[in-house]
């Protein structure tokens, strides 16, 4: 009677050890077949592509840099040149000048009215009706007795040109327009330089303000 229920136990055991054998094929199989589950990428979020804005250019600036002021040329003296000429133009000696007139001087191949003056022509007259004199002619001949034929020294461009040129001319240091002015043969056009010789001139009687010869 006690074999009968150990062979039953027995049996069972073979019975649940073959379910659990089953039971253990049957989930490999499951995993091998198995389709694995989705999982979702993670994309990082990218940001759209602007388009570019155009720039707004800068406003122009109306402010200019500081300028170094200009200074002022100190008027010619009395034998000294203007800086008036062109640059190219350079003090030089020329011989035998010729003097027909006070408003034109020759030399080498120039041809040259003074600077800064009005100089008497050599037809003028001068005096009151009745007493008129020729004081262009003499304004001429004592200019002549001045230079002499002297060499004059003018700013004068290298070569001749062919009109007159308005420049200083000088002998030794004095300059040929101021002893016109001084001694009353020529008016003051350049008032700074030449302004108080004028006056002088008159004041003293000299030149065309000097009552008729004789």
């Amino acid at each position: 009677m006690e074999l009968k229920p150990r062979i039953i136990a027995i049996a069972g055991l073979f019975i649940l050890s073959g379910s659990i054998l089953a039971a253990g094929e049957r989930l490999s199989y499951l995993a091998k077949t198995a389709t694995p589950a989705f999982v979702p990428e993670i994309i990082p979020d990218i940001p759209e592509e602007q388009e570019p804005q155009p720039v707004e250019p800068a406003p122009l600036s109306l402010t200019y840099p500081p300028q170094e002021p200009q200074r002022a040329q100190p008027a010619a003296l009395p034998g000294e040149p203007s800086n008036e000429a062109p640059g190219n133009w350079k003090l030089t000696l020329l011989y035998q000048p010729v003097i027909s007139s006070l408003t034109e001087i020759r030399a080498d191949g120039h041809r040259i009215l003074l600077d800064g003056i009005a100089p008497l022509d050599a037809a003028e007259q001068c005096g009151e009706s009745g007493r008129r004199w020729p004081c262009g002619r003499f304004a001429v001949t004592a200019f002549r007795h001045f230079v002499r034929g002297r060499a004059i020294r003018c700013a004068v461009p290298q070569q001749p040109l062919p009109e007159t040129i308005t420049t200083q001319c000088f002998i030794g240091k004095h300059d040929l327009a101021a002893w016109l002015v001084t001694n009353g043969w020529a008016d003051a056009v350049n008032e700074e330089t030449y302004g108080a010789m004028a006056q002088a001139a008159i004041e003293n009687q000299r030149g065309r303000h000097a009552p008729p010869p004789g």
